[in-house]
């Protein structure tokens, strides 16, 4: 029987045809841990994540787990995160707002790649287990162990680097896909996904950080574009995401220049990773009835006002006219 983890670490489909004509790209070379050392942007927090926690982990703070290792070990992980983290020539960023549907666009995402390189088939059940491996996840918790943020370098597209930061500085002029919804759903879609409403009334909610840290990155990525740190970049809306799901994945596949998708196969995709299937499938795993505890597709509705009291919906307006200077065009009713 196939393995299909060992599978995706395979030559694809393209590479094997690609490298026998004598033309395969090279799109994702590393870069010297020594040339990354004199870039003056890089994330250097990112970086030295591993040297960081086995100190902790020594003063006896947290990650119990690195005690076991020694000093050089953490040193080879800083060495290998700088080389494979750092953002190369064709990499993309992928950056998105909390609840914006990122999950949801990335699971189709997932299926259509597996199947187009490698004519491999994906379910819900086994969707997580590839899903990362067709993107890159921007944290702090780089690792480079088999089968964990482990990208597929063979594969001849853009790397995806994906992140819910705000814009830093070490973003600017590359390849951006950002991913936005309206300011009112975000905010609550999260108070019902980090289950806040079981120990905080809604005002009390708007004054904890994850609302006030997603106001913060609508607004630093509008102060980036309007500042034109950006030239090449797309914006996805949740709503087209939820309307238009083809034309929006195409559009997305484009801008990567993946141009030889076919239709039926992104149809398929969709349908398969649906917000109401992801839904029933999550409900069903983990045993779970009452709506409010879903998290991947609680709803996918588009305006959600109608969800909070009048006293709520005013708090909640208030709170982003104090603290939102970039609506992305959403009109902030009230």
């Amino acid at each position: 029987m196939v393995n299909q983890r060992e599978l995706l670490y395979q030559p694809s489909i393209a590479e094997q045809r690609k490298s026998a004509e004598g033309r395969l790209t090279h799109y994702h070379r590393p870069v010297s841990p020594i040339r990354v050392f004199l870039m003056r942007n890089y994330p250097w927090h990112l970086a030295i994540a591993p040297l960081k926690r086995y100190i902790k982990s020594l003063l006896g703070t947290r990650y119990d787990d690195y005690r076991k290792r020694d000093i050089f070990k953490a040193l080879a992980r800083t060495a290998r995160t700088m080389w494979h983290w750092y953002p190369r020539q064709n990499d993309v960023l992928w950056f998105t707002v909390q609840r914006s549907g990122f999950t949801w666009l990335s699971h189709v995402y997932t299926v259509v790649m597996a199947k187009q390189f490698y004519d491999l088939e994906l379910n819900l059940d086994i969707l997580d287990d590839h899903r990362r491996l067709f993107y890159e996840p921007v944290t702090g918790q780089y690792n480079t162990t088999f089968g964990e943020n482990r990208f597929r370098y063979h594969v001849p597209v853009p790397r995806l680097m994906h992140s819910h930061n705000s814009c830093l500085p070490w973003t600017n002029h590359r390849r951006l896909v950002l991913q936005i919804r309206n300011p009112c759903d975000i905010l609550i879609s999260k108070y019902y996904f980090g289950k806040f409403f079981e120990n905080h009334d809604f005002e009390s909610y708007l004054n904890l950080a994850p609302p006030l840290n997603m106001m913060k990155f609508l607004n630093s990525w509008g102060y980036a574009l309007e500042s034109g740190k950006f030239h090449d970049y797309l914006i996805i809306r949740y709503e087209e995401l939820i309307n238009e799901p083809l034309e929006t994945f195409m559009k997305f596949t484009g801008f990567l220049g993946i141009d030889d998708i076919p239709t039926p196969l992104v149809e398929y995709s969709i349908k398969l990773t649906s917000i109401e299937r992801e839904r029933e499938y999550e409900m069903k795993r983990k045993g779970i009835d009452d709506i409010r505890y879903v998290k991947m597709g609680r709803s996918g509705k588009i305006n959600q006002l109608d969800e909070l009291t009048a006293d709520e919906q005013a708090m909640l307006l208030t709170f982003i006219k104090k603290h939102l200077r970039y609506s992305f065009g959403y009109n902030i009713a009230g």
